[in-house]
């Protein structure tokens, strides 16, 4: 990229334009102003050193740009450097206009706009016609860009771009890999485990995804080793317990600890100056609902503009183990359980501190009764109205997704089931993700016991035989032989399950 005439830029900056981007750079003014010109753009995101803001005309007049702006100019220099690679390669990525870097080694991109729409986002607003052509198109564009030998290596759905013709894009490919040798079937799994795990089922199926997968690798014995490899990817994405970049959030981070906020809390709790792990691990106004087992459970009606509502917390006590502290693994949990679709309550801050305790916290569901309580309210009525049975139905189908998707709850009792009432109609909504575990073809252990826990609790929540009997058919989409072999084993563990609480004292399960 030729360099700029620096003469025109502030003192602390000196920029690099690219050929016949000038035009389009100076009519926002970046060159003379980078620091307005930053504040001038909406925000899209902020993470790690990194914020990205779009610089748009409702008029018109001027081009859509893109700023991407890091707190070290490596990181910007890196993203560049993959840019330039991959378009020499035939890739549809945004065109670099200008690159500058500031004297305290902080950086900017200027990227134009790449046409189209994120991929999650088509996805919502296509019929199945539409999705079928463009997991075709998305399978060829995939295996193009891995033949030629790059890897995305953070291929989420919002990093994919669908024009309106078809064609496939890919933005955010600052942690790509460009080299000339062949890529391994693991790095080629990573970019489509990430790929399908960031979009839920609900919007994209799996025989979809099957089809975009033939499209991707039409040779079946090969298509078999690669959808084994995608399942052992899809479960170190949760083992690593990552923050998915689909959580617009913020973050306060030292070396003793660090804080996000869900953005529509961010600027209140700038604020307040709730801005440090402590002030979320007790504060004065928290209720201690329950302890036990090294973790506690918080109640909270927090100062911050929420209208009223009530937020959970989950404070553990116990230090990381392997790196990990648990309020972020269960954190990551609760994401990964949302991508494929089971409702679970919103993430409003997730903290730890270095070597210590660690906390999460959600937003209350509203009323948010415990199915076990709420059951034994509803008098049965029969038919299929019943909503003892739609209740119960629901709970054997948030299971089934479960164990389809290759996790397990390990806690899976009606108490972890809270009703929510939305305009006049309730839904279940699954809390307590602390044990949920993630496998590339999950073990009928687990799935035993999940469906045992459920078997348990509606036996003590007054669940009569043939509603158990009706959410395991439920449970295994009306295959009777199936559902009967589920029973046997689950009958078994749940009997034990109930010798084990009476040998304990114990009434009932508890969170």
């Amino acid at each position: 990229m030729p360099e700029r005439d620096v003469a025109a830029a502030p003192a602390s900056w000196r920029f690099e334009i690219a050929p016949g981007a000038k035009a389009a750079v100076d009519a926002w003014g970046l060159t003379t102003a980078p620091l307005a010109g930053i504040a001038a753009g909406r925000p899209l995101g902020r993470n790690d050193g990194r914020e990205v803001r779009v610089l748009s005309d409702p008029a018109g007049a001027r081009p859509t740009l893109y700023l991407k702006w890091f707190a070290r100019a490596r990181r910007c220099d890196r993203e560049a450097s993959r840019l330039s690679r991959l378009k020499a390669r035939g890739a549809r990525v945004p065109e670099l206009l200008a690159r500058g870097r500031s004297q305290s080694d902080a950086a900017l991109l200027v990227l134009g706009e790449l046409e189209g729409r994120p991929l999650d986002e088509w996805l919502a607003g296509a019929d199945a016609s539409r999705r079928r052509a463009a997991g075709d198109r998305l399978g060829a564009a995939l295996a193009a860009l891995h033949a030629r030998g790059a890897a995305h290596r953070q291929l989420f759905a919002w990093h994919v771009i669908v024009a309106a013709d078809g064609s496939i894009g890919w933005i955010d490919v600052a942690e790509a890999t460009v080299r000339s040798s062949p890529l391994k079937i693991g790095e080629r799994a990573a970019d489509l485990a990430s790929l399908f795990a960031s979009v839920a089922r609900r919007a994209w199926t799996l025989a979809e995804r099957a089809r975009m997968l033939r499209a991707y690798e039409p040779e079946r014995g090969r298509r078999r080793l690669l959808a084994a490899a995608i399942r052992r990817e899809r479960v170190r994405l949760l083992r690593r317990a990552r923050v998915p970049r689909d959580w617009p959030h913020r973050e306060w981070r030292t070396q003793e600890q660090r804080l996000l906020v869900a953005e529509e809390f961010a600027e209140a709790v700038a604020r307040l100056g709730r801005t440090d792990v402590a002030s979320w691990l007790a504060p004065p106004e928290a209720v201690v609902v329950r302890t036990r087992d090294g973790r506690s459970n918080l109640r909270w009606r927090p100062p911050l503009g929420t209208s009223g509502e009530t937020w959970f917390g989950k404070r553990f006590e116990r230090a990381p183990w392997r790196g990990r502290a648990p309020a972020f693994r269960e954190f990551v949990a609760f994401r990964a359980l949302a991508s494929i679709g089971v409702p679970v309550p919103p993430i409003v801050a997730v903290g730890r501190k270095e070597g210590g305790a660690s906390v999460v916290w959600t937003r209350g569901v509203v009323p948010g009764t415990s199915l076990r309580e709420l059951l034994p309210t509803l008098a049965p009525r029969g038919g299929r109205g019943d909503e003892r049975k739609l209740l119960l139905g629901e709970a054997a189908r948030i299971a089934r997704t479960l164990h389809a998707a290759g996790f397990c709850h390990r806690d899976l009792y009606l108490d972890h089931f809270l009703v929510e009432e939305r305009a006049g109609r309730r839904r279940l909504v699954l809390i307590d993700a602390t044990r949920v575990a993630a496998f590339a073809r999950l073990p009928r252990r687990w799935r035993t016991k999940d469906v045992a826990a459920l078997e348990f609790s509606a036996r003590g929540a007054g669940a009569t035989r043939s509603e158990r009997w009706r959410a395991l058919l439920e449970y295994a989409r009306g295959d009777r032989r199936l559902a009967r072999r589920l029973a046997r084993a689950a009958v078994r563990k749940a009997d034990a399950i109930a010798r084990r609480e009476r040998r304990h004292l114990r009434a009932a399960p508890s969170a």
